[in-house]
């Protein structure tokens, strides 16, 4: 008959043998999740390449997550201990925490597909949910957009049903200059054509920019303010950068036309 020694230094051995081999298991399985996500065709921009590298963690941690409570369950089968009543405990408990938790499921689940599909970069302008605006900020559970007006909005993604992506591979800059209701529009107009003119000979700046400068006119007028429009196509990415540029630039144009510069906004 086996001593008690020897009987729990048989056990011991099992169990060292069983976490040795699920070591190598999620090692093996860690290896092909980079190589996979090595062969992805990642595009210059490092917005998405961030995002497929959120995805490669997210499933390297459930990975070994998985495996760590396979292991435990394991030690506890080999050292005699029933792990039923702990299995069925679990269970309840998790169909309750699965009501409790069935929206944030849903987020987790979808922005995952949004991360992985590349649907969204931030700094595209997207409509979501009935909501317009430039994209903030895009996480597992929500999406942050910026309306023309401002205004943010947070967006659970398990709402997400439809996206609408305005600037997929580009982007249009709709950049509003306000000035008093009695400026010479006309010179609001030349001052925005000049500030296009300098960046486009900017070699930094110019590679931005694919398509001329667009004029829309007056969008609207408010009391005493007059709201022009202009529009220009840029690089996916690039409309920030572009509009900080654009927006110091149309300060002093306008400062030299003597015309007050108000505000501007941009989408």
């Amino acid at each position: 008959m086996e001593t008690i020694s020897a009987i729990f230094t048989n056990k011991f051995v099992i169990l060292l043998m069983t976490l040795i081999l699920f070591a190598i298991i999620v090692k093996i399985m860690d290896i092909v999740v980079n190589k996979i996500f090595k062969n992805l065709p990642y595009t210059d921009n490092p917005q998405r390449v961030k995002q497929l590298q959120t995805i490669k963690q997210i499933i390297q941690s459930t990975i070994l997550a998985v495996f760590i409570v396979i292991a435990l369950l394991q030690a506890m089968t080999t050292f005699g201990i029933d792990i039923k009543p702990l299995i069925a405990t679990a269970g309840v408990a998790g169909v309750a925490i699965g009501f409790g938790a069935k929206r944030f499921v849903e987020d987790l689940i979808m922005g995952v597909l949004v991360l992985s599909e590349g649907q969204i970069n931030v700094g595209d302008y997207v409509e979501i949910a009935g909501l317009k605006g430039n994209v903030e900020k895009i996480s597992l559970k929500m999406i942050v957009l910026r309306d023309t007006s401002g205004q943010v909005h947070y967006i659970r993604n398990g709402l997400i049903t439809t996206v609408t992506n305005y600037t997929q591979n580009y982007g249009y800059n709709i950049l509003t200059v306000a000035v008093p209701h009695d400026s010479n529009v006309e010179s609001v107009y030349d001052a925005m054509r000049q500030v296009y003119a300098d960046m486009k000979n900017n070699p930094e700046i110019s590679k931005m920019i694919l398509s001329d400068i667009e004029i829309l006119g007056v969008d609207r007028i408010v009391q005493t303010v007059i709201y022009t429009l202009c529009k220009v196509k840029t690089t996916s990415g690039s409309q920030a950068t572009f509009k900080n540029q654009f927006n110091q630039r149309i300060k002093e144009k306008l400062d030299v036309s003597n015309i007050k510069l108000i505000s501007t906004l941009s989408s």
